[in-house]
C-alpha cells in the first residue's frame, strides 16, 4: 500500500516498485515533489522546508490551465498567537490541520459579555480589490463570525453545521464555504478597500447557537464562558477577486510554492524553482488594449471588431486562453495585394526594455483551425535609433509547446537589445503565403530579459517583476537526516526550455566554500566537476545520483556507468537549496524538481546506475 501521513498526502512505497525503496536500506529524507505536490518529506511525515517568493507566480494546473499562486499579506497565517486579541485568547490545539500539520490554535472566548475577536492588521493599499479567506473547523461552537475591520467594514456569519453562509454585512462579493475535508472548511468572500481608509483587517470568531448578536459594526457579543470556542488555521489575505492556493507565512508575507504541470498529459512534474524575472509588456492580460495599430486594409465579414482607447478597430474578441484571458484574433486582410509573396497583418506594442540586455519575446497563439496564417513574426525594436531584432517562424515547422486545444507558447530568442536605449516598440505579424482573410487567436505576451522563458507574468498598466522561489532546509531540518561521513544523493528533475545554466539543488556549508551540486549535467564537488555520463533534454525527466564519502566521489546518469570525482568534501555541511545553483552569489536555476531522495549511506555504483535508468 502506499504510505499516507497525516492530511492524507499519498506517497510511492516498496509496494509501488519503487527502486528507491526497494533497496535493503531505506533513504532518511524523501521529497516527492511530483507524486505529494507538497513539501512534505516523506520519511519524517514533516515540512523541512522554508520556502518564500516575494511575488505572485503562475503554474500549470493538472487541467492544463494556467493559474496563479499569490502572496499571503498575513504574516502570521498559523500562529494567531501573534495576532490581537479582544476578549478571546489562542490557544495550542491537538487537532490535525488540513495540511497534516500540528499548528492548528483554538479560539476561545473570555467570560466578558462583549464583543469577542482576534485580528490582524496587514500592509493593503486604498481602493484595491483583497479576497480574505481562513480555514475553519467545529468546536463547541459551530456557527462562525468572519470579517473585514475597516473604516467601512464588512462580514459574513457561517453555519459550519449546515455548510452556509447565513448572512452577509456591509459590502461583500463572492462568500463561500467550501468543504477541505475532515471537518475543516475553507470560508471567506472579496471586498474592496475604501479609497481613503486603507485596511482590510480579518477579525475571526465562533459563537454560540443562542445568545449572540451582531453589532452595529458587525462583531459578535455574547457571554463566552472561556472554554468554547473554533478551530482555525491557515488565514490568507490576497490581492484578487477570487481566492487562490494557500501560503503559510511565519513573520513575513509571501507566496505559496508552485507544483507544475504538463499542460497537455496533466503530469505533475514536481516543483517549480525560477529565478527572478520581469514581463516588460504592458496590459499583457488585455491585449485590446495594449496593442495600439495594425497594417492592411479589408473589412472583416465574420466577427465583430473591437474598439480600443484610441478609437481604432485593431482585431476582435477571440476565445479563452490557456491564461484564462480573453484572446484577441487577427487576420489577414479580406483584399490585401500579396506582396513578397505574403499577406500580412501587424499589431504593435509600447515597451522599455533595457539596452543591452538578453531578450526573450513569448506569445500564446491559437491557428484558426480552417484557414490558419502560416508564420508569425515577432519584432523588437528601437525607433530613435533605428535599430532591432526580428524573429519569423514557420508554425508548420516549429509550433511551440502545446498547451492542448489547438493553443501553443511560442517563445523566440531576439538575442542582445541595442546598447542604446533598449526596445521601446514590439510588432506582432502574422503571415499567409496561401491567401487573405486568415485567423489566429493571441493571449499572454511576454517580453523578460533572459536567454530562455519563464512562466508567463501577468501585467496591467505597468511592467511586471516575479521574485526567484527561494527554498532551503537548515539547522535541525537539515541534520536530522544528513550524514556528514557518507551518504547517497539522488533527484529527478525537468531542465526548462532553453535554460543553458540549469541546477536542482545544493547542499553546502554555511559560507558556501564547500558545495555538492548537479548543474549543467555536471556533478560538482566546490569548484571541482566531473560531465555526468549523460545529458538532459528540455521536458524529458533526468535522473541523477551520487556517491559520497571516502574518495573518489562517484555520479551516474540516465542508467550510465558511474564517473568518478577526486575531490575532499572539507567542511562540514549545514543547508540544502532547492534550485540554488551558484552559491554564494544567489543565482538561481530554472526547471522543475520533482524528486529528491537522500540516503544516510553511500551506496554502491552498480545501484547508482540501477536507480538512475
Amino acid at each position: 500500500m502506499p504510505t499516507t501521513i497525516p492530511g492524507n498526502l499519498i506517497f510511492q512505497s516498496p509496494t509501488n516498485n519503487d527502486p528507491l525503496l526497494d533497496l535493503n536500506t531505506q533513504p532518511s529524507l524523501d521529497l516527492q515533489f511530483a507524486a505529494s505536490k507538497t513539501l512534505y518529506d516523506r520519511v519524517s511525515g514533516d515540512n523541512l522546508i522554508t520556502f518564500s517568493r516575494s511575488s505572485n507566480g503562475t503554474f500549470v494546473n493538472s487541467s492544463g490551465l494556467i493559474k496563479e499562486a499569490r502572496v499571503n499579506l498575513l504574516t502570521y497565517s498559523e500562529d494567531f498567537s501573534q495576532w490581537t486579541s479582544n476578549n478571546a485568547s489562542a490557544e495550542t490545539a491537538l487537532v490535525t490541520a488540513p495540511d497534516g500539520s500540528k499548528t492548528v490554535k483554538k479560539i476561545v472566548a473570555t467570560t466578558t459579555t462583549s464583543t469577542h475577536t482576534i485580528f490582524l492588521l496587514p500592509t493593503v493599499s486604498a481602493s484595491t480589490v483583497y479576497t480574505g479567506s481562513v480555514y475553519v473547523k467545529a468546536g463547541e461552537y459551530s456557527k462562525v463570525l468572519f470579517r473585514a475591520g475597516a473604516a467601512v467594514p464588512s462580514a459574513i456569519t457561517v453555519d459550519l453545521v449546515t455548510q452556509s453562509v447565513i448572512n452577509s454585512y456591509g459590502t461583500v462579493v463572492n462568500p463561500f464555504v467550501t468543504p477541505v475535508g475532515n471537518g475543516w472548511f475553507r470560508i471567506g468572500y472579496t471586498h474592496t478597500t475604501e479609497a481613503t481608509a486603507q485596511n482590510w483587517a480579518p477579525n475571526i470568531i465562533g459563537y454560540p447557537d443562542s445568545g449572540a448578536t451582531v453589532t452595529g459594526i458587525y462583531e459578535a457579543s455574547y457571554t463566552g464562558d472561556g472554554t468554547s470556542g473554533i478551530y482555525v488555521w491557515g488565514a490568507q489575505l490576497e490581492q484578487a477577486s477570487t481566492v487562490s492556493t494557500y501560503a503559510r507565512t511565519t513573520g513575513v508575507a509571501t507566496a505559496a510554492p508552485r507544483f507544475d504541470h504538463d499542460p497537455v498529459t496533466g503530469e505533475s512534474l514536481g516543483l517549480l524553482v525560477e529565478e527572478s524575472r520581469t514581463n516588460y509588456i504592458i496590459n499583457s492580460t488585455n491585449l485590446y488594449d495594449a496593442c495600439f495599430e495594425t497594417t492592411g486594409t479589408g473589412s472583416d465579414a465574420d466577427g465583430t471588431y473591437v474598439t480600443y482607447q484610441d478609437g481604432s478597430t485593431k482585431g476582435y474578441q477571440g476565445s479563452v486562453a490557456p491564461t484564462g484571458e480573453t484572446s484577441v484574433r487577427l487576420k489577414t486582410p479580406i483584399n490585401y495585394t500579396f506582396v513578397g509573396g505574403y499577406s500580412k497583418q501587424r499589431t504593435s506594442f509600447n515597451i522599455s526594455f533595457p539596452s543591452n540586455t538578453p531578450c526573450m519575446a513569448s506569445i500564446f497563439y491559437k491557428n484558426d483551425p480552417t484557414n490558419p496564417i502560416t508564420s508569425i513574426k515577432i519584432q523588437g525594436q528601437n525607433t530613435s535609433g533605428g535599430q532591432g531584432a526580428q524573429i519569423t517562424v514557420n508554425l508548420t515547422t516549429s509550433p511551440g509547446v502545446s498547451y492542448g486545444n489547438g493553443w501553443y507558447k511560442l517563445s523566440v530568442n531576439l538575442g542582445t537589445s541595442p546598447a542604446t536605449n533598449g526596445f521601446n516598440f514590439f510588432s506582432l505579424y502574422v503571415f499567409s503565403n496561401l491567401s487573405n482573410n486568415r485567423y489566429c487567436e493571441f493571449a499572454g505576451f511576454q517580453v523578460e530579459a533572459g536567454s530562455f522563458p519563464t512562466s508567463y507574468i501577468p501585467t496591467s498598466s505597468s511592467a511586471v517583476t516575479r521574485a526567484a522561489d527561494v527554498a532551503s532546509i537548515t539547522g535541525t531540518n537539515f541534520s536530522s537526516w544528513y550524514n556528514q561521513s557518507e551518504g547517497t544523493i539522488y533527484s529527478e528533475s525537468y531542465e526548462a526550455l532553453g535554460a543553458s545554466f540549469r541546477g536542482n539543488y545544493l547542499i553546502k556549508s554555511g559560507d558556501a566554500t564547500t558545495r555538492i551540486q548537479e548543474v549543467t549535467n555536471r556533478f560538482y564537488i566546490s569548484a571541482s566537476f566531473v560531465n555526468l555520463p549523460t545529458s538532459s533534454v528540455p521536458g524529458q525527466k533526468y535522473k541523477v545520483a551520487f556517491g559520497l564519502g571516502n574518495q573518489p566521489q562517484t555520479a551516474s546518469s540516465g542508467g550510465q556507468p558511474v564517473v568518478s570525482l577526486n575531490a575532499p568534501i572539507s567542511q562540514e555541511i549545514d543547508t540544502l537549496g532547492l534550485g540554488d545553483i551558484a552559491a554564494p552569489s544567489g543565482t538561481f536555476g530554472t526547471g522543475h524538481v520533482s524528486r529528491l531522495t537522500y540516503y544516510p549511506y553511500r551506496l554502491s555504483n552498480a545501484t547508482l546506475q540501477e536507480i538512475t535508468s
